[in-house]
C-alpha cells in the first residue's frame, strides 16, 4: 500500500513546520515526523486509523489531523 501526500498537505506540513521551528526546530521535527510516521503506519496497515466522517469509507482514513489517501 502508497501512501500519496497531496501538494496541498505537503505544504501544510511545511507550513506547521516553520511555524513551530520558530521557537523549537527540535519540536517542530518531532511534529513532522509524528504526522509523516503516522502516515507510514497508515501504509503497513492501511485499516487502521479513524474513517473520515466527510469522506467514502476507502481510501480515505483519519490519523490523527491528517485525512490520509491510499492506494
Amino acid at each position: 500500500m502508497k501512501v500519496y501526500w497531496s501538494d496541498n498537505a505537503s505544504s501544510h506540513l511545511l507550513n506547521i513546520y516553520e511555524y513551530i521551528a520558530r521557537t523549537s526546530e527540535t519540536y517542530a521535527i518531532k511534529t513532522v515526523d509524528r504526522r509523516t510516521g503516522r502516515s507510514m503506519q497508515i501504509a503497513d496497515f492501511p485499516m487502521s486509523g479513524r474513517m473520515s466522517e466527510n469522506k467514502p469509507l476507502w481510501p480515505y482514513r483519519r490519523a490523527n489531523s491528517l485525512t490520509i489517501m491510499t492506494r
